[in-house]
């Protein structure tokens, strides 16, 4: 191999090294956690009418503190019921009020949030599984 040419492979070789041991943008900031429920069920107790739940994430800061939200869809439209925070446990627990809940098919969403103090972690959303109710 003539000088020339080698000059040009190992200066090629040093570009490809260097991009290799950099990481770019797009994979050294934003790190997502994944959320999901392990629980989601409707309870009528004394007349109330209640839907509890629980979430877990791979990351303990994405269990507490998460907004939920509970929604009826009936004929193609999701109406907002309402919602709850979790525990510290990922708990949580939204009243309807005296009586059953109207028929309709059930589900809670957890919004996505940020967690740590440089808003670069990300707890991702979810959408419970889907109850039911005639």
């Amino acid at each position: 191999m003539n000088p020339i040419h080698r000059r040009v492979v190992i200066a090629a070789l040093a570009v490809v090294a260097a991009a290799v041991a950099v990481p770019g943008p797009a994979t050294a900031a934003n790190t997502q956690y994944p959320t999901f429920f392990t629980k989601f069920k409707y309870e009528l107790k004394d007349g109330e009418a209640t839907f509890k739940g629980k979430i877990d994430s791979s990351k303990g800061g994405c269990v507490g503190d998460r907004k939920v939200v509970l929604y009826r869809k009936k004929n193609g439209e999701n109406k907002k019921l309402g919602g709850d925070h979790t525990n510290e446990k990922g708990k949580f627990s939204i009243d309807l009020g005296n009586g059953p809940p109207k028929n309709g098919t059930y589900h809670a969403v957890v919004n996505k949030s940020k967690i740590g103090s440089s808003n670069d972690k990300t707890c991702l959303d979810r959408k419970s599984p889907s109850l039911k109710l005639s």
